[in-house]
């Protein structure tokens, strides 16, 4: 049973008021027509509830467009949506091609800083974000009074006579809702063990950011990255407006999971909509994605709060490799991550999951 427009429809009932379902939700597979991110395959998802949001197949399966009531959820950055020819992976010049967006998955083999480990090239944030997906379906069926659509497809991290990791990721979406579902199954098809490492860098930008936003996480600590974190250790929860020559702020943060092992965060504004509130809220089991990241910038232009669960601390690679914390795929096995992704609209909404995560 789906709910549009304030009121509940049957799939008989709907189908009496539409000439074809993709009125109110459905998929539509695009591609890009110009500039550097020319060519890059997407696909094109609405629910009926005012949330859309783009898959960027050929990046990842990333999505770098999404929106809410025609509010923006995610932040989009200077380079802009590139083609993963673009794609430079030294150092730090993974950043050319970051576009931000409502997500950006880092991995397989390597999320953080570049590694510091001699013969060992892994750039920022790893590659999977810039690979291409193949095996890719698009599906929209009713189950029941329930109409559901799925993207799924498959991205090979893969070198001769190196690695071979893949990501199968499949994102739902059902009529009348405001969130979707990522699932995603890592897989290690080599024959040797790998390391693996992933991120969820979720962007979450104005005009849910802005003066007076907050962050809702119930935390057992939170650790600055650095000393430039330290500045603002006791208001990592709250924003404020832009200011000039700020310097990103990172947290290592320890997640406090819900009696159920499940994690809640999520990025408020609630005076957005006339006081109303809007959110971006994500779901997730902390046995999987034990560790959180919150990535604070609050710049002129890059304004943006970064939502990233991990399943590994994000330190130097050397000091991972020392103290054993470098998470280890097996040959042959497989990890599954999902999130869930919602907008959190209206006063009650708000007020119901801030008591959720405990008031933070």
């Amino acid at each position: 049973m789906a709910r549009l427009f304030g009121r509940d429809f049957s799939r008989e009932a709907l189908l009496e008021r539409v000439g074809n379902v993709s009125q109110v939700a459905g998929l539509r597979r695009v591609e890009a027509a110009e500039g550097p991110g020319k060519g890059v395959g997407l696909v094109e998802c609405w629910t009926g509830s005012g949330l859309r949001f783009t898959v960027a197949l050929d990046r990842g399966m990333d999505i770098p467009f999404a929106w809410f009531g025609g509010t923006p959820l995610g932040w989009h950055a200077p380079p802009g949506l590139k083609a993963p020819a673009f794609y430079e992976p030294e150092g730090l010049e993974w950043l050319w091609t970051f576009a931000g967006g409502l997500l950006t998955t880092c991995g397989l083999q390597h999320a953080g800083a570049p590694s510091d480990l001699p013969n060992d090239p892994h750039g920022l944030h790893g590659r999977i974000s810039t690979t291409p997906a193949d095996t890719i379906s698009l599906e929209t069926r009713w189950e029941g009074d329930d109409y559901v659509m799925r993207i799924h497809g498959t991205c090979r991290e893969a070198r001769v006579f190196g690695p071979y990791l893949t990501l199968e990721r499949t994102i739902t979406a059902r009529l009348g809702e405001s969130a979707f579902l990522i699932d995603d199954v890592v897989t290690n098809q080599g024959h040797v063990e790998q390391p693996h490492m992933i991120l969820y860098h979720f962007n979450i930008g104005w005009p849910i950011v802005d003066d007076g936003a907050r962050l809702l996480l119930k935390a057992r600590e939170a650790v600055p990255r650095d000393a430039e974190a330290e500045k603002d250790a006791d208001r990592w929860q709250t924003f404020h407006a832009p200011v000039a020559g700020y310097a990103e702020r990172c947290y290592f943060i320890t997640p406090e999971p819900a009696e159920n092992g499940t994690v809640t965060a999520a990025v408020v504004n609630p005076a957005l909509h006339g006081g109303h509130g809007l959110g971006v809220s994500l779901n997730y089991s902390n046995r999987v994605l034990p560790k959180f990241v919150e990535w604070k910038m609050m710049g002129q232009g890059h304004y943006v709060v970064g939502m990233e669960p991990a399943n590994c601390l994000i330190y130097p690679r050397s000091r991972l490799v020392k103290e054993g914390l470098l998470p280890i795929l097996a040959a042959g096995e497989s990890r599954r991550y999902t999130i869930e992704v919602g907008a959190v609209s209206g006063r009650e909404a708000i007020a119901s999951l801030a008591a959720r995560v405990g008031g933070s």
